[in-house]
């Protein structure tokens, strides 16, 4: 009996040893987090097991049980703070739980991005700002790095963020996905914080709306693009949808768009009206010498300009004209 019960104590002292030699490498054994996961957010309202499951899908957590039982242990259930978090290339459960939980993020600030505000006036915003490069981008321009005019390809690569917008970004930079909207940023933040644009962007472009695109069998970017000029080209919400037909019947007729905006986007200025020599200009923005949309987006549009590109009310006008006090008048009946 003596040495059953010395044999019994040895295998609870064994397994315990086990258990806890586990459990110390499940708290204290240290992953390496992908360098796509370092900036991780908490938002306003996520739950422990929100916030957790979320560790998990991002590679930062090996045990979703052990870090839940962790943060029950220490009454911590509502000790996590509400920010962005740059975490470092490697840590241990126990080092993530204190900075989640006790270090304060980084200070912030309002920035606001107009409704039809192109990469041009956003530019010289940030700089204003003292917004600017991340490191190892010195040898360009914030311009150049968004992708200025459509011209270059910037300098992002959100493929796996936001596949449906990779395609377009790596083509044509950002201009026209930058929402317009007031953001909380850190006062020390860069350009790369243009991220929670992008994110924004796709929440109020839902999924109906893209639905109903694809429904119509219209490209998205395309939309985007006619978004762009109602933008810039009507100020009145009343009229834009209006104006977005006779747009959408002027490329389903082969008549040029023949919008300023799309001009004067490239050659910059606040001038109300564009000169002859101006006019015959060879660029892909200009809509008065080549049929079709634009190469991209002019401007970043509000939700409204969007919803008038994909909602555009039938009318039996092909030409419209806005006079100096922004009122739109339609002429040109089309005959159908």
């Amino acid at each position: 009996m003596n040495r059953l019960f010395k044999y019994l104590i040895l295998v609870i002292v064994l397994v315990a040893a086990g258990a806890a030699t586990y459990v110390s490498y499940e708290i204290f054994g240290a992953v390496n987090v992908p360098a796509a996961a370092r900036q991780f957010e908490i938002k306003e309202g996520q739950t422990v097991k929100q916030i957790i499951n979320e560790l998990v899908g991002k590679n930062i957590i090996k045990s979703p049980f052990w870090f839940r039982t962790y943060v029950w242990l220490r009454r911590a259930e509502n000790r996590f703070i509400a920010g962005d978090f740059v975490l470092p290339a490697r840590l241990n459960a126990l080092e993530l739980f204190n900075i989640l939980t006790q270090i304060k993020p980084r200070p912030v600030k309002s920035v606001k991005i107009l409704e039809g505000w192109g990469i041009p006036e956003i530019v010289p915003y940030f700089e204003n700002q003292n917004i600017g490069l991340p490191a190892g981008y010195q040898a360009v321009s914030l311009g150049d790095y968004l992708g200025l005019k459509g011209v270059g390809v910037g300098y992002f690569d959100y493929s796996q963020d936001f596949p449906w917008l990779a395609p377009k970004i790596k083509t044509n930079g950002l201009e026209g996905y930058l929402f317009p909207d007031t953001y909380e940023i850190y006062t020390d933040a860069t350009i790369a914080d243009t991220k929670k644009m992008l994110s924004n962007f796709e929440r109020k472009v839902t999924p109906e709306l893209r639905a109903e695109i694809e429904r119509q069998g219209k490209d998205f970017y395309d939309v985007l693009i006619m978004a762009s000029i109602i933008e810039a080209e009507v100020p009145h919400e009343a009229d834009r949808p209006i104006v977005a037909d006779i747009f959408w019947s002027r490329l389903l007729h082969n008549v040029a768009l023949q919008s300023d905006a799309t001009l004067k986007y490239i050659i910059g200025g606040k001038r109300p009206a564009l000169t002859a020599e101006e006019l015959k200009m060879d660029s892909p923005y200009n809509t008065y010498k080549y049929k079709g949309l634009p190469l991209g987006p002019i401007d970043n549009p509000g939700l409204d300009a969007i919803k008038a590109a994909i909602y555009p009310t039938p009318s039996a006008y092909l030409y419209y004209l806005s006079d100096k006090e922004g009122i739109t008048h339609y002429a040109k009946r089309r005959k159908d």
